[in-house]
């Protein structure tokens, strides 16, 4: 009985042996995995109705970035942010630090490395990163590693529903969290990279901003650089700016054509943030990439400063992701109603919508061709090839109080015919752009309703690329202006505002042969973009210079 018992003691002590060895092998594997990623899981953080607290890390220089989301229902654009371990006894604000909550513009010291650039847009539902300094009565809150420290967190926002000049002050969040190292990888000698150029809200909740790793992008990949806009290249700093990231670059090559990203033929492992840690993490379009040799085109919503240096991070070498790590929608925030790139993949033409709307457009006769001013572009014969845009945008577009249309396009010899056109009201035409065109004369020009004309004074030069922009707004005294590669080239007054469609609207990315377009251009068209705003005209200056020489409106500089 006795041997007997002691077997069953045995076989009980080996299989209980073996489950807690197997409970632990699957621990460490989680761990290692970053499913339970501690660095920004706070002691305790309790965040003010219409906001939650995602995540807290502070760092014992007395940095702590802190991850919310606000279910407001509108768009914030966050200028300032304060952290105090004291609350104002009067007014309940911070006693310590920026006790007005400044925006960063105004008091540069309260973030780190001017982490705020301009602004940082919080869409209802999604999750938001903000950094700042916490202070205490000694001054900037540094503690060690391991000690905790309590403060409230307070932001300076307005909304993009209302006027900029109304901010509210607000308290996000009360929070302890212990101190973690504020350590980072070690840094290399800064080195210039040379590119090689290839020649705006939304309202609907979106997926979340904080990526599939949560913390820092500097403690999972391998490399990191700067990426710095020529402030001489911004007429006057924006908010929520698409800054296109265009070049061949070596280093984005994939790790079997000698470059660094580990993610294949996909690019996946290419991320982008606002700060240095990775800690704030950008939203991100990738319209084409060739993982053999680092070729890529790259859209980043950042904002832009005329003044002070912008800079972002591009993160890449990670061989743990599989899947793209960003929501390119959100690129195009804003009043964005399409955003056409005509990118070719395989050869084929893309009318694909960028926007969160998803309006795709149809293509008749329209082929693509690689030499596009961004990647592809739609090739045109002439009449009878064009791509027809759903209705919903342009009309939408047509029935508000304001509104542009941009477009590149490319005239061969002849330079005759319609580069843009739509049919939102009148049985005639409704909106054309074109060159040497009917009664408008023989330069570029605006025909509104039975050929109201706004004609510039010069015609754009065939065999070249050239950015057109028209915009409208019904509160400047109906005003429409027309931009050539930038620059404003005519204008007048016509009201489009309040006039119902008496038809269905056809948009023509390239006017083809119609009933109510008859002359068509023969040469390319890229990157058609349709908004329900009156862009200004600092902005079109910025992405004519963005979009026509990204090798000169950013620089990039090798971190790690």
């Amino acid at each position: 009985m006795l041997g007997k018992r002691a077997q069953v003691s045995i076989d009980l002590l080996v299989s209980y042996g073996i489950a807690i060895l197997v409970i632990t092998i699957a621990l460490y594997t989680v761990l290692q995995l970053g499913v339970f990623n501690s660095r920004l899981a706070p002691e305790y953080c309790n965040a003010t109705p219409s906001f939650s607290c995602d995540g807290v890390a502070l760092t014992d220089n007395g940095v702590l970035t802190i991850i919310f989301s606000q279910t407001t229902g509108g768009v914030m654009s966050i200028t300032g942010a304060a952290c105090s371990g004291t609350q104002n006894s009067i007014n309940g604000g911070p006693a310590f630090g920026n006790v007005n909550v400044l925006p960063e513009s105004t008091a540069p010291s309260y973030y780190p490395a001017n982490q705020l650039q301009s602004a940082i847009v919080a869409y209802s539902g999604s999750g938001t990163r903000v950094t700042v300094y916490c202070y205490s009565g000694s001054g900037v809150a540094k503690g060690n590693i391991g000690n905790s420290f309590t403060g409230t967190v307070w932001i300076n926002y307005t909304l993009t529903e209302l006027p900029n000049t109304l901010h509210t002050v607000q308290q996000l969040a009360t929070f302890t969290e212990k101190y973690a190292s504020s350590a980072v990888q070690p840094t290399t000698t800064s080195t210039s990279i040379t590119t090689t150029s290839s020649t705006s809200t939304s309202t609907s909740t979106t997926s979340s901003i904080v990526p599939t790793y949560p913390g820092s992008f500097s403690a999972e990949f391998i490399h990191e650089n700067a990426i710095t806009i020529n402030t001489a290249k911004v007429p006057a700093s924006q908010l929520a700016f698409p800054v296109l990231i265009s070049g061949t670059y070596p280093f984005l090559a994939n790790t079997a054509n000698g470059g660094d990203v580990q993610s294949g033929i996909n690019g996946y492992d290419i991320v982008f943030a606002n700060d240095i840690y990775g800690y704030n993490a950008l939203y991100w379009q990738v319209e084409s990439y060739n993982g053999a040799t680092g070729a890529a085109n790259i859209w980043v919503n950042t904002p832009v400063s005329s003044t002070a240096s912008t800079v972002i991070y591009m993160f890449y070498g990670n061989s743990i992701i599989n899947s793209f790590q960003s929501n390119p929608a959100m690129v195009w925030n804003g009043n964005y109603l399409g955003v056409y790139h005509f990118s070719s993949n395989a050869g084929a033409l893309s009318a694909a919508d960028s926007t969160s709307h998803g309006a795709t457009g149809t293509i008749t006769g329209t082929t693509a061709t690689s030499s596009g001013i961004i990647d592809g572009a739609g090739a045109y014969t002439g009449d009878g090839t064009f791509i027809v845009i759903p209705s919903a945008s342009i009309n939408t577009a047509l029935e508000s109080p304001a509104w542009s249309v941009s477009e590149w396009f490319y005239m061969n010899s002849g330079g005759q015919g319609q580069v843009f056109g739509a049919v939102p009201y009148w049985s005639i035409v409704g909106l054309g752009l074109g060159n040497n065109v009917g009664s408008c004369g023989t330069a570029f020009w605006v025909v509104m309703d039975e050929e109201q004309c706004v004609t510039s004074t010069t015609a754009p030069s065939t065999g070249a690329w050239h950015y057109m922009t028209l915009t409208y707004n019904n509160l400047n005294s109906n005003l429409n202006v027309l931009y050539m590669d930038g620059t404003p080239v005519a204008s007048t007054s016509f009201n489009w505002y309040g006039a119902a469609p008496s038809q269905p609207s056809m948009v023509y990315a390239t006017s083809g042969n119609t009933a109510s377009f008859g002359q068509g251009i023969s040469g390319n068209i890229d990157e058609l973009e349709i908004s329900n705003a009156a862009l200004s005209a600092n902005w079109i200056q910025t992405e004519y210079n963005n979009q026509y020489s990204p090798s000169t409106f950013y620089s990039i500089s090798y971190i790690s």
